[in-house]
């Protein structure tokens, strides 16, 4: 039975808790969310696949990381080059240059990794109201 809204609000409100921890499943797998300390001062909600996380799993590899991480886990985006170092680079090398730089996949080349942690309530409750066929594991508290 897919998540109602009231749902999605009580998990949101159960997940800005202290302790807190939910189950999903989908297509036959486990998924949970829990509150866990990761830095000395900081909290974030940590998404397992089947119990686990997988550091394999975190730079996308084709075939070799799970396909469930990109649909629960945060996907993190990074530019290869910062903008003032393509500046730096069109003022060295010319626009034209720049322009068959580019053509070929040069600087705007970003490097894509997936994040098993979530900063907030909200962000992850966003992002899993879109993955169809996801359901409670069992009635949450």
């Amino acid at each position: 039975m897919p998540i109602q809204k009231e749902q999605w609000d009580g998990i949101e409100n159960e997940l800005k808790s202290l302790f807190a921890t939910v189950e999903f499943k989908f297509n036959e797998r486990k998924i949970t969310v829990q509150k866990q300390q990761i830095k000395e001062n900081k909290f974030g909600l940590l998404v397992f696949i089947d119990g686990k996380i997988s550091l394999k799993d975190m730079e996308w590899k084709g075939e070799q990381a799970d396909p469930l991480v990109r649909q629960f886990w945060r996907k993190r985006e990074k530019s290869l080059f910062s903008p003032s170092k393509v500046a730096e680079m069109t003022k060295r090398m010319g626009k034209k240059a720049k322009a068959e730089f580019i053509s070929k996949g040069g600087w705007d080349k970003k490097i894509i990794h997936y994040d098993p942690v979530f900063n907030t309530a909200s962000s992850l409750v966003r992002q899993f109201k879109k993955i169809e066929g996801l359901e409670l594991a069992e009635e949450q508290k």
